[in-house]
C-alpha cells in the first residue's frame, strides 16, 4: 500500500525526484561507463549510503530505474529507506558510448580531438563507433520516463541513472520546470546531487510532452562537457 506520504496533496500534480546512481569502480576511475554492466565500487555505495540517510519512510511512493546493476543497486537503497516500490525500465538505459566504452577521458581527448571538441558545442553531429547518438538518446529517455510519469498521478516519484542518462534528463526536467539553466550546470559540475521537481501530469498524458528542442545543443552541450570530461568549460 502507497504511504500518504508518499503521494502528493494534489493528484494533479507529480513530484519527480531526480537520484544520482552510485559510482562504479569505472566512474571512480574517470572511464566511461556505456552500457557496460559494472556493480557499485566499493566508495560508490558507501557515498550512495550516506546520500539516502537522509532519506525518510514513505518519502517516494517509486523508485524508477535504469537495469543496469549499479542503477539497482543504488534503487535498492533508496527502498530499504523509504519502502518505495522499484520500477526497472530498460529504456532507461545508459547511453550507448560504443568503442568509447572503457575509455579514460583524458586518452578519449588525445584520440578523438575533434569528436571532443563537437561533444561540447555540437553534441547532435557526433556518434560514437558504433554507439548511439545524443539525439536517438535524448528521444528514447524523454519518451520513456515521459510515459512511466504520465501512469503516477499524484505519485512522489525517484528516478535513479547513470551519469549521462541523468544528464539528459535533468536537462529535460528542468526545461520542463522553468528552472535556470545555471542551476543544471552547477549541479552537474562534479557529482550530481539529488533534484527535485513538482510538475502537472498533464505534461505527461499521451502525446502531450514531446523531446525539448535543442535539450542537448548550446548551453546543454556544457552540461554534457561536464558529465563525459569534468568540466563545464567548452573545449
Amino acid at each position: 500500500m502507497v504511504g500518504r506520504a508518499s503521494c502528493m496533496s494534489d493528484a494533479r500534480l507529480i513530484q519527480v525526484n531526480l537520484w544520482p546512481c552510485g559510482k562504479t569502480a569505472w566512474d571512480e576511475a574517470g572511464r566511461l561507463g556505456g552500457r557496460t554492466d559494472l556493480p557499485l565500487g566499493r566508495a560508490g555505495e558507501a557515498e550512495a549510503s550516506a546520500l539516502v540517510s537522509g532519506l525518510t519512510r514513505g518519502e517516494f511512493g517509486v523508485v524508477v530505474c535504469g537495469p543496469d546493476a549499479a542503477s539497482r543497486h543504488t534503487a535498492e537503497l533508496v527502498r530499504k529507506v523509504t519502502g518505495a516500490k522499484i520500477k526497472v525500465l530498460e529504456s532507461l538505459a545508459e547511453v550507448d558510448v560504443g568503442l568509447w566504452e572503457g575509455s579514460h577521458r583524458d586518452q578519449l581527448r588525445a584520440r578523438c580531438p575533434s569528436a571532443c571538441r563537437d561533444l561540447t558545442q555540437d553534441p547532435d553531429a557526433v556518434v560514437a563507433p558504433n554507439g548511439e547518438s545524443w539525439r536517438a538518446a535524448t528521444e528514447r529517455l524523454t519518451t520513456a520516463l515521459a510515459g512511466e510519469l504520465g501512469r503516477q498521478a499524484g505519485r512522489k516519484v525517484a528516478v535513479v541513472l547513470r551519469p549521462l542518462a541523468h544528464a539528459i534528463l535533468s536537462r529535460w526536467l528542468h526545461e520542463l520546470a522553468g528552472t535556470k539553466v545555471a542551476e543544471v550546470h552547477d549541479a552537474l559540475d562534479g557529482s550530481p546531487a539529488p533534484a527535485r521537481f513538482t510538475l502537472e501530469r498533464s505534461r505527461f498524458a499521451a502525446g502531450g510532452v514531446g523531446v525539448v528542442g535543442g535539450v542537448m545543443g548550446g548551453v546543454g552541450s556544457v552540461v554534457l562537457g561536464a558529465v563525459m570530461w569534468g568540466t563545464g568549460t567548452r573545449v
